[in-house]
């Protein structure tokens, strides 16, 4: 379990980003469900009044969830493949 703050995910997940999200959209997110029931941002959870992320359960479920698109970018692919060689 790798929990990370919302300002900590956004360094890692939007690093190369000219303009990544503001850390009160991620906060909202955290807390929102898509359609189908799953949560908007995998591996959130809060802890006291503080939002966290899991990396070890986002990182798998986006690529469970990307895998079954076609209009992924490379970019994506990219940084999902190499984000698991990376320490955080």
């Amino acid at each position: 379990m790798r929990l990370v703050s919302i300002n900590r995910f956004l360094n890692i997940v939007f690093e190369g980003d000219d303009q990544p999200p503001a850390p009160s959209t991620i906060r909202r997110h955290c807390s929102q469900f898509e359609d189908n029931g799953q949560p908007k941002i995998p591996g959130a959870c809060k802890i006291g009044k503080s939002w966290k992320i899991d990396l070890d359960t986002y990182i798998p479920e986006m690529e469970r969830r990307m895998a079954a698109r076609t209009d992924i970018c490379d970019e994506d692919i990219e940084f999902l493949k190499h984000f698991n060689e990376k320490e955080y």
